[in-house]
């Protein structure tokens, strides 16, 4: 089931970014050269800044959970026309919870009068943008801006 995210979500959405992020870490062979908590701590910090601006700009700000059995699962973000924030507990992703954010979170999207959905994607991610319909608009250093157009 997807739903709104709540502030008692906060904790479990910190635990899936950070395994996300440890895993992008260790598949790239990287040395974590930043604090991982304190980076994820700041995360969490602006979800719940976001949810609390929720009440003021509903249709603006949309930040969803997937849960199944009670458990949070992934996440996903959409601020107007861009989409964020869309991580998966490792031990759930390639089994469509993925792609079942995003694609809830492109019908928010269209429900909301939006024709184009546009994102940030880092390396590891680009593939599965790519099957579900993205197409790279420009890279940057440690992004790549892409774009799919809805209806």
């Amino acid at each position: 089931m997807i739903r709104r995210f709540t502030l008692d979500d906060a904790v479990k959405c910190k635990e899936i970014v950070k395994a996300c992020f440890d895993k992008s870490v260790s598949l790239a062979g990287l040395i974590k050269s930043f604090n991982l908590n304190e980076a994820v701590s700041g995360l969490i910090k602006k979800l719940i800044q976001f949810k609390s601006r929720l009440d003021y700009k509903v249709n603006r700000h949309l930040l969803f959970v997937y849960e199944k059995a009670g458990e949070v699962l992934g996440m996903i973000g959409l601020k107007d026309n861009l989409l964020k924030r869309l991580y998966v507990d490792p031990d759930y992703q390639r089994n469509g919870v993925g792609r079942e954010l995003l694609a809830y979170a492109e019908q928010q999207a269209v429900n909301n009068g939006f024709k184009e959905l546009v994102l940030y994607s880092y390396e590891n991610s680009l593939r599965f943008y790519r099957r579900n319909g993205y197409e790279v608009i420009k890279p940057h250093a440690y992004t790549t801006k892409m774009r799919k157009i809805i209806t």
